[in-house]
């Protein structure tokens, strides 16, 4: 077999728990101006901030300095790269296992990259073959047991339900009515609680209860705590109350902050002590239940490891594999284009438009690289520069 030769990839992660949720802040104000000017694919969720650039990004390797980024940031390169972004993507390091948001956010993080400039080989073949495998182990979820659940705003409601005692109301305060804060309002309501939501914008509070039939509450509740069981937040930013509120507050069995960098901060997190479950508490540990599933997205992991392997040891370093990637690109940077007018389309035809387009392309394009790849004397290669630029 033919030796693969490293990819050429370099990565930044800083996630939970190792890194907490203020370092992660830090890290992102390091990276997110890099990623900008030199391109890459920047991952941000509620417990990791990554950064994975490619042989054209500013952090592949041999690129140069890349800053301050914080001493506990974890710093991979080459096949390690690879490794942790088809575990990600699978969703192995995921609080939730195999969690549907992480495959979206890899996705949304490869079409803002491209935006900026070209990813790279190595990196655009990794993730072809990541969120392949992100697919196909996601279709292979158990209908219910260890692996079932599908959403952190679900492992948040279970917490919630954990705390109560059969004394308690199902009654909940979703404050934040962004993408978290509407899972959560699904999730609740499909758990037969009753709702109310708080937004620092009135308007879309008010858009997020009429589609899940629950009420409308101040962004600082003041006297209606007294009328919840438990409060979830899900901010971009600090849940500022008055000090009668967070005493209030201070009197809940539970409160969950799924925000990062976290909402619930000062004398109301002082206040909460251990009733208080923040994003970081919920990040895998060292201690995961083992079970079937795992075991077979592990394995799914390792296998499409080993797909890359093969695939960077038969890529032949020639004009037809420039010219196939050139072709990829374009496709790529059509297909994205066509599907940001189309925002709710099912991601279930999403992936097949992604899948025809691509067998599309080889097919028009296998016979023209076949006899590319055999240019005894350099004229097919001149004619690819005059008619494609590449």
């Amino acid at each position: 077999m033919t030796h693969a030769p490293p990819p050429r990839l370099a990565a930044f992660v800083a996630a939970a728990p190792t890194v907490a949720a203020e370092r992660r802040t830090s890290v992102l104000q390091v990276v997110e101006p890099l990623a900008s000017r030199g391109g890459g694919l920047l991952l941000v969720t509620c417990h990791r901030v990554e950064w994975i650039a490619g042989e054209h990004g500013a952090g592949a390797p041999g690129a140069g300095p890349l800053g301050p980024v914080p001493g506990d940031t974890q710093r991979l390169e080459g096949i390690d790269v690879a490794r942790h972004l088809i575990e990600l993507t699978i969703g192995l390091h995921s609080a939730v296992l195999a969690e549907d948001q992480i495959l979206h956010q890899v996705r949304r993080a490869a079409t803002d990259a491209r935006r900026i400039g070209p990813l790279g080989p190595d990196l655009e073949l990794l993730l072809d073959l990541a969120l392949r495998a992100g697919r196909l182990g996601r279709s292979w979820r158990p209908v219910s047991g260890p692996g079932s659940s599908r959403s952190l705003a679900g492992v948040a409601l279970e917490r919630i339900v954990a705390s109560w005692t059969p004394d308690s109301g199902r009654r909940l305060l979703v404050v934040g009515a962004g993408r978290m804060g509407e899972a959560l309002a699904v999730a609740a309501r499909h758990a037969g609680m009753e709702i109310m939501i708080a937004s620092p914008s009135v308007a879309h509070a008010r858009l997020v209860a009429e589609r899940h039939g629950a009420q409308v509450s101040p962004f600082d509740p003041g006297a209606r705590v007294a009328d919840v069981d438990a409060i979830v937040v899900a901010l971009s930013g600090p849940w500022h109350v008055a000090d009668a509120t967070a005493q209030r507050v201070a009197g809940l069995p539970i409160v969950v902050d799924l925000s990062m960098p976290p909402a619930v901060t000062g004398s109301l997190r002082d206040r909460l002590g251990d009733r208080l479950v923040d994003i970081d508490a919920m990040a895998p540990g060292g201690s995961v239940r083992a079970s079937a599933y795992r075991q077979r997205l592990g394995e799914l992991a390792e296998q499409t490891l080993a797909d890359y392997r093969d695939r960077l040891a038969m890529r032949a370093v020639s004009r037809a594999d420039r010219l196939a990637e050139r072709v990829e690109h374009q496709r790529l940077r059509h297909l994205d284009d066509y599907l940001r007018e189309r925002p709710d389309m099912d991601p279930a035809v999403r992936d097949a438009l992604d899948d025809v387009t691509r067998d599309l392309t080889a097919r028009l394009f296998r016979v023209p690289m076949a006899r590319l790849a055999n240019d005894p004397d350099g004229r097919r290669e001149r004619a690819v520069d005059e008619l494609f630029g590449a």
